[in-house]
């Protein structure tokens, strides 16, 4: 059971770098508000553990990128 839950994070957390890339949001000078990632209820969970472990920086102006390396 444990596994499955992992691995639906994983997943979640690939769906949310994937959005990033889309929209090119993976440095401070392409950074995007929050709706033009356009996340799904399920992903917001994540987004926020992300931000919280700063593999999503958030600029002074309210907008996200991807601030790892492995994008």
């Amino acid at each position: 059971m444990g596994s499955i839950i992992v691995a639906d994070l994983i997943a979640l957390r690939t769906r949310i770098k994937k959005k990033f890339r889309q929209v090119n949001a993976l440095s401070e000078e392409n950074a995007v508000g929050l709706e033009e990632l356009k996340l799904e209820k399920r992903e917001i969970f994540m987004f926020k553990n992300l931000l919280k472990h700063n593999q999503i920086k958030k600029t002074a102006d309210g907008r996200y990128y991807w601030s790892t390396k492995d994008c």
